[in-house]
């Protein structure tokens, strides 16, 4: 079975190129996110996580060669985070229109440590050319379900997410692009004993936090 129509952003409604980029600051780096990723994907497609330590979205969109790489269509979906301050989402609108030009599927996904009135002002501005996928709330969502905040967040000054957070935020990924539970796990990051002792029957419930906080998809 597959999420609801709603839930999933799959490849083919963009320009089909099977390559997924998260831009991001630290935290894409300490949760190992994209290695993460890549593991569950395999060879179904390419991930690039790309993590600069203290930036946000109008870092990446006064970054010209990054914006040509989208523009040119190196990639079929972007998962953006780094939403901090109104700034950020006045210039997320340069990341829009470079997505436009190449049909690069694009979806606000903010990391933990961002900020509501922005992330909620961005999903507002951008509802019609941008996907909604919740990482910060699934995290805080699982906390709340007795997960420890710990084993999701870094005893360091940022609380930087963990790699266990990572796995969290690349499985919601493969759910929301392949409409299905992953089937590989991870090897390189994490150990799926691990993420099993942690998280419970979490990753075999496919129960997932899709397009708003308010809304639990099962599927499986």
């Amino acid at each position: 079975a597959c999420l609801p129509e709603m839930g999933t952003i799959p490849f083919s409604v963009g320009n089909g190129k099977k390559s997924i980029l998260i831009l991001g600051n630290s935290f894409v780096n300490s949760s190992r996110i994209g290695n993460t990723l890549q593991d569950l994907c395999g060879d179904e497609c390419k991930i690039t996580g790309v993590s600069r330590s203290n930036v946000s979205v109008l870092h990446y969109a006064a970054d010209e060669e990054m914006l040509e790489r989208i523009e040119s269509g190196q990639y079929g979906i972007l998962f953006m985070c780094g939403f901090f301050s109104s700034k950020d989402v006045e210039e997320f609108e340069k990341i829009q229109e470079a997505c436009e030009k190449s049909d690069t599927v694009l979806v606000i996904f903010p990391a933990h440590n961002e900020v509501v009135t922005s992330i909620n002002s961005a999903k507002s501005k951008f509802s019609e050319s941008a996907h909604f996928l919740d990482w910060r709330t699934t995290l805080n969502n699982l906390v709340i379900s007795g997960v420890d905040y710990w084993d999701l967040c870094m005893h360091d000054g940022p609380e930087h997410s963990t790699p266990l957070a990572g796995y969290v935020g690349a499985y919601m990924i493969y759910c929301a692009v392949f409409g299905k539970t992953p089937q590989n796990i991870p090897k390189t990051s994490i150990s799926y004993d691990y993420i099993q002792e942690k998280l419970g029957d979490y990753p075999e419930q496919g129960r997932i936090w899709l397009v708003d906080e308010h809304s639990i998809y099962y599927f499986g």
